[in-house]
């Protein structure tokens, strides 16, 4: 009975991640508020173009702060996918909007995720990570922007994995998604 009991409770923990990983997401339960404390009532505000991609952030992760460049380049890119930087309860929307105007994310929409409900229905557990997500909340792709870090404190000095940007490519040319996971490498949060 105590095996069972147990094994009970790693399938419970896991729930998440596996909910993630099956395909289709449901966002009808998560409540997130703007940059500026509003609750965002509406989510499917948030996949209104052809495809949402989150990147959870947290200010004090250096890896975050690296990629500053990065965040820019991105929504620049990418003008037809709504890109959404997602903070946690760790952090408050002031901190949030500091690191917005310090790395000038203008082409993100920044979220709060107070009761961390986005990080759970997820599986988020690295900052920075990213999940890619069609108008109808099919999981398309997670885990990690590319491969310059491979470890904490460990990178490339040239960048030869584009993981987010080969999956967009492919979702946008209405090509299969070759590589739908990967490791996120980053700051560890719970």
């Amino acid at each position: 009975m105590r095996k069972w009991i147990i094994f009970l409770g790693i399938c419970l923990t896991a729930l998440p991640v596996l909910r993630a990983q099956e395909g289709v997401l449901d966002f009808s339960t998560v409540s997130l508020t703007d940059k500026d404390s509003v609750a965002i009532t509406n989510l499917d505000s948030l996949f209104q173009q052809r495809a949402t991609v989150f990147i959870f952030m947290n200010a004090e992760c250096p890896i975050c702060n690296r990629y500053g460049n990065t965040f820019q380049q991105l929504p620049a890119e990418f003008p037809d996918i709504t890109f959404v930087a997602v903070f946690t309860h760790w952090e408050s929307p002031a901190i949030a909007r500091q690191f917005a105007e310090e790395y000038q994310l203008t082409g993100m929409r920044l979220v709060w995720d107070g009761e961390n409900e986005l990080k759970h229905l997820t599986g988020a557990t690295t900052t920075p990570e990213v999940f890619l997500v069609s108008p109808q909340w099919e999981l398309l792709y997670r885990g990690a922007i590319d491969n310059w870090f491979f470890g904490l404190g460990k990178y490339r000095p040239v960048v030869t994995e584009t993981f987010l940007k080969d999956a967009i490519n492919a979702y946008l040319n209405g090509q299969p998604i070759l590589v739908k996971s990967t490791k996120p490498v980053g700051c560890v949060f719970e």
